[in-house]
């Protein structure tokens, strides 16, 4: 299973084929601490997959990846709900901030 998969899929809004990795990796007894980073990906994919690294690790009760603390944040953040993205100003933000999983928001708190 690669990082990459799942990162992929949460930029596709594809909630089905996230949560089902999300599924695998429970089943496989996944050790969040030794994801690799992933290879061949944008600035933006990049960051997301530290996120989602840290916050898996972080909910398992492992360290983070240490690849991870390498990482910036992504400046503008990532929706990974489709209607976040739509959303204007600050309203998802003071309204419904878990609609909005913006990478610097996730990555480094």
């Amino acid at each position: 299973m690669e990082i990459r998969d799942l990162v992929k899929a949460l930029l596709a809004y594809d909630a089905i084929a996230a949560r089902q990795w999300i599924a695998d990796c429970e089943r496989a007894k996944v050790a969040w601490s030794n994801i690799p980073m992933p290879e061949n990906v944008s600035a933006e994919e990049l960051s997301l997959a530290a996120a989602v690294a840290e916050l898996m690790a972080e909910r398992s009760g492992s360290p983070a990846p240490k690849w991870t603390r390498d990482i910036s944040a992504n400046a503008r953040g990532v929706f990974l709900v489709r209607a976040a993205k739509n959303m204007r100003g600050n309203y998802v933000k003071r309204k419904a901030p878990s609609l909005c999983a913006g990478v610097s928001s996730l990555h480094r708190q």
